[in-house]
């Protein structure tokens, strides 16, 4: 593997320089005046993690099981569409780059290479698969068939974004990235995105018996229908300050849902971006963590082998920081280990 990057502060240096102004902005900006997308980086700020010395911490248990697969740390790659204009191979690179490191990615509905394709490169790949709209039902018990037939772990249903959302950099870049790199055919049926609702998910309970995951959860409310209309986990995310501006903080809403909610798995995203993070992730309830910018930076860097990379450094700094505060047990971090500023 060629080491053209040495941290993760670098692999974002390089990459924004290696791709069009454009090309960046859309992977990096957020809704409006970005205050969501801040919201996010800054609510980490928030928490001080509390240390302790003396703990013999040369043995770690950072190992998590998920959907079946036990990964080396509790960290896996969102649902990132028409990944083509960063790297030829697109999403099919995220996939291999996640399962050389043990973990999932989760597939856009919109990816520029489509499933079969990216299965027939190994189908022991580690796969979730996102919907956006679940109509035409005919066209979704379709897809089900296939996928399942495929190997694919689990169903994510996004239901954060059913209509455009307004980023002005985007729109003042006059970018479109629907229309570059490689284009997944044939197309979702997008169209139906705003129509999705509570009733299409029980519907789909019906049928499969894949585990669905309820993605853009962010309230109590929403946590509890979720379940209460057959999701197996629920996927806090506000889709990385991209969707709703003038949001609550992912962060701030997993800390109100796990208040709550307690024996039931969490996926938890927007905002990632250190070891530390993932930390205080874990402390404040998450099961699983996710991340989504990062991995554009390894895939722009070095396909595969960039997001296998940038899955070793958050392995790294995570062990880092569990070892430093004196945990030694991924399963003891709890909101004791922070302190609320």
């Amino acid at each position: 593997m060629k080491k053209l990057f040495l941290s993760l502060r670098q692999a974002n240096v390089l990459a924004k320089k290696k791709v069009s102004k454009k090309k960046w902005n859309w992977m990096s900006c957020g809704s409006e005046r970005e205050e969501t997308l801040n919201e996010n980086l800054n609510s980490f700020k928030k928490y001080k993690i509390n240390q302790e010395i003396l703990n013999d911490v040369s043995k770690l248990k950072m190992d998590k099981k998920f959907l079946g697969v036990n990964l080396r740390f509790p960290m896996i790659i969102s649902p990132m569409g028409y990944m083509s204009q960063y790297n030829k191979k697109g999403e099919a690179a995220l996939a291999l780059g996640a399962y050389n490191r043990n973990t999932f990615m989760c597939l856009s509905a919109v990816s520029a290479i489509k499933i079969d394709e990216i299965m027939k490169l190994n189908k022991n790949l580690n796969i979730i698969y996102q919907f956006y709209s679940l109509k035409p039902k005919k066209w979704t018990i379709d897809e089900i068939k296939k996928i399942t037939k495929l190997g694919v772990k689990a169903i994510c249903i996004t239901a954060d974004a059913t209509v455009r959302s307004i980023k002005y950099d985007i729109m003042e870049d006059k970018y479109d990235a629907r229309k570059k790199g490689r284009i997944g055919l044939p197309k979702a049926p997008l169209q139906h995105m705003s129509k999705l609702n509570w009733e299409d998910i029980r519907w789909l309970r019906k049928q499969t018996k894949l585990p669905i995951i309820i993605k853009g959860v962010m309230s109590l409310s929403d946590a509890q229908k979720s379940f209460k209309n057959g999701a197996d986990m629920i996927w806090i995310s506000n889709h990385g300050g991209r969707v709703l501006e003038s949001g609550v903080s992912s962060l701030e809403a997993l800390c109100k849902i796990r208040k709550k909610i307690k024996n039931k798995q969490i996926i938890f995203d927007s905002g990632i971006r250190t070891g530390t993070d993932v930390f205080k992730a874990l402390c404040l309830g998450a099961d699983i963590v996710s991340i989504g910018r990062p991995a554009i930076w390894g895939l722009i860097l070095d396909g595969a082998n960039g997001v296998s990379r940038i899955l070793d450094f958050f392995y790294d700094e995570f062990k880092s920081a569990l070892a430093l505060s004196g945990c030694t047990n991924i399963n003891k971090l709890s909101k004791k280990k922070l302190t609320n500023m």
